[in-house]
């Protein structure tokens, strides 16, 4: 009884070995597989949002070079800008900067009403918020969970870009705007910004990330 006790171990551990073994590469390879479908779907969703922010922009720049050309004065053309929705509640902001401070930034348009007229130079993104909405879970922003992620200085990086570039895109962490005021918790986002030299403008517009965990949620 025990030879064949052992002669069944021997014969079958081998097999459950090599499924269990089958199995891990199966799901490795899955798991391998999703992830390269997720980075190419937030590379998609990343392309898409990116074409969406500039239409915005340049629809902006557009009417205020236009505007200006035929003699509309500043207060004008934030007039018409701050009037701009792109569904949902997208907007558009602008605020000016003085070339000589890279890190100037007085809000001249904006959808919360308290941040209008305010310089939000050394504005960071984190201190902005209690919570962090990442991969679609929300924890408190001193959690381990999302440790990884580093306070950005946001107006600092827009106007970097504006200055350098002419225009350009910035990922951060921001609330959502309920009914003109900020919420506690911040969610990914990419804005595009580009500059208006002429009186020292920048517009941006942005938009939040939807960032799946796995392919089948």
């Amino acid at each position: 009884m025990k030879d064949s006790y052992k002669l069944l171990c021997i014969t079958v551990l081998p097999l459950i070995a090599g499924m269990v073994i089958l199995c891990v590469v199966v799901f490795s390879f899955n798991a391998q597989e999703n992830n390269l479908r997720l980075v190419d779907v937030r590379k998609q969703q990343e392309h898409a949002i990116i074409e969406e922010l500039r239409g915005r922009i340049e629809t902006a720049y557009s009417t205020i070079s236009y505007l200006e050309s035929k003699g509309h004065s500043r207060q004008e053309c934030l007039d018409i800008i701050s009037s701009f929705r792109f569904g949902d509640g997208n907007y558009i902001w602008i605020h000016q900067i003085d070339e000589s401070k890279p890190n100037s930034s007085l809000m001249l348009v904006h959808a919360v009403d308290d941040l209008v007229g305010k310089d939000l130079s050394g504005l960071v993104d984190l201190e902005q918020i209690d919570y962090i909405n990442y991969n679609g879970i929300t924890y408190p922003k001193d959690s381990v969970k999302v440790a990884h992620i580093k306070p950005t200085d946001i107006f600092w990086e827009f106007n970097h870009i504006c200055l350098e570039q002419g225009a350009g895109v910035v990922e951060y962490y921001w609330p959502k705007i309920v009914n003109g005021k900020a919420t506690d918790t911040g969610y990914l986002k990419m804005s595009y910004v580009k500059y208006f030299p002429k009186w020292n403008w920048v517009l941006g517009a942005g938009r939040m990330l939807i960032i799946l965990t796995s392919w089948w949620r």
